[in-house]
């Protein structure tokens, strides 16, 4: 028997009955986890709930040879953390990992942005990782306290809006790739997901646990919602994707996933574009001024300094690469090639 490289790990994966999560699934499952395949069956917003979508999942697992069972919880209750946990240790005896990837678009101009829009991408973004990973640790500190080796690993899920924003008007900017649009609070959600991810990567390493990010990229159906930036205006097809390789398939995000979930992957406070091969900063400290030290310095020294140590460009945002230094159509088009 072939041995796997999750073999005997048990994985928690959210939003998997759909696009990438899906895909972890299956491939985490090929590789022989024992998974917890949670999914509501939502719509693109979060609305709805549809038991069928993560069961099809498990029985596309299972008809493999692999173990895996359901969960149809909203992940943006609290309680449901606690209970994915509970559902693991309860059918497969342990737990390994938690692949966060549950996620609902809701576009909006901030301008006419309404409440509930803002809460229900915050709800099930941000407490949706945060719940599963408070319990998941509370656990694994527990086996920790108790003298037992853990070796878990936490995959979140960001996105490179976390990182540089969006533009209005996404031929405005110098990047030749012109990133999402009026998505404030998905911008917001998946910022606040990377400070967790970083700040558990500390918090938890003590324990035994890695924490890591993916900035995944991908043709799915969540995308049929953004610009044509990615999927031409092409419809996806019920029966996307299939097995073979093809541009854009949220597999080639699984295989960077499942090595962050391994046992003996040393990654820890990480940020990866995994159909792209690329490991991401987030806020770096990147440039600096000489600040005055003796004295209080003017507003007007200050934009002195600026200019002459930094030298600021129009649309320039924290985090932001310089166009110069990476072109991000080439490495679209490589991610292209290397699907072909």
């Amino acid at each position: 028997m072939t041995m796997g490289a999750l073999d005997e790990r048990v994985v928690i994966i959210t939003g998997a009955g759909n696009g990438i999560g899906r895909q972890h699934a299956l491939v985490f499952a090929r590789e022989g986890a024992r998974i917890v395949v949670n999914d509501t069956g939502c719509d693109h917003h979060g609305n709805g709930h549809d038991p069928s979508v993560a069961e099809k999942v498990v029985a596309q697992i299972r008809a493999a040879g692999g173990e895996a069972v359901a969960n149809t919880a909203d992940v943006a209750r609290w309680q449901t953390g606690k209970e994915l946990v509970e559902q693991a240790l309860d059918e497969f005896g342990d737990l390994h990992v938690v692949v966060n990837n549950a996620g609902v678009l809701r576009h909006s101009p901030i301008a006419d942005m309404a409440e509930g829009d803002l809460d229900r991408v915050l709800a099930v973004h941000v407490k949706g990782h945060f719940a599963t990973i408070r319990h998941a640790a509370s656990y694994w500190r527990s086996q920790a306290d108790a003298g037992k080796e853990v070796r878990a690993s936490i995959v979140n899920t960001a996105s490179p809006e976390g990182m540089l924003g969006g533009r209005n008007d996404p031929s405005s900017t110098d990047l030749e790739f012109g990133l999402e649009l009026a998505q404030s609070n998905y911008a917001a959600a998946k910022s606040a997901i990377l400070g967790l991810t970083l700040n558990c990567s500390i918090e938890l390493h003590r324990y035994g646990v890695r924490t890591n990010a993916l900035s995944p990229f991908a043709r799915t159906r969540l995308a049929e919602l953004y610009p044509p930036l990615v999927t031409e205006g092409a419809k996806v097809e019920p029966e996307w994707p299939g097995e073979n390789p093809a541009p854009f398939h949220p597999r080639w995000n699984s295989f960077v996933a499942g090595w962050l979930a391994t046992a003996n992957c040393p990654a820890n406070g990480t940020v990866w574009n995994p159909a792209l091969g690329t490991l991401w900063t987030t806020w770096s400290q990147i440039a600096g001024f000489p600040m005055p030290q003796d004295r209080w310095p003017t507003i007007d020294e200050i934009d002195q300094l600026t200019r002459q140590h930094i030298g600021l460009e129009p649309l320039t945002v924290l985090g932001r690469p310089n166009p110069s230094e990476l072109d991000m159509s080439a490495l679209m088009q490589h991610g292209a090639d290397q699907t072909r």
